[in-house]
């Protein structure tokens, strides 16, 4: 298993975030996946679009 350890948006960012408004921009995102997928049934295409915003770079040594 590899070692992985936690880290902030900050020390990703290398700036302070507002937790607010970024919670609202997570729920909202939810919000529109959920509409989608009521009408669609179609996990793949929303855990697709989610996985190319969440996957990060991370070199390896």
């Amino acid at each position: 298993m590899e070692n992985i350890k936690a880290i902030s948006l900050k020390d990703i960012l290398e700036t302070q975030i507002d937790r607010n408004f970024l919670l609202l921009k997570i729920l909202s995102a939810f919000e529109k996946n959920y509409i989608y997928f009521i009408s669609t049934r179609d996990f793949k295409t929303i855990f697709n679009k989610i996985k190319k915003s969440l996957v990060l770079q991370i070199p390896r040594h």
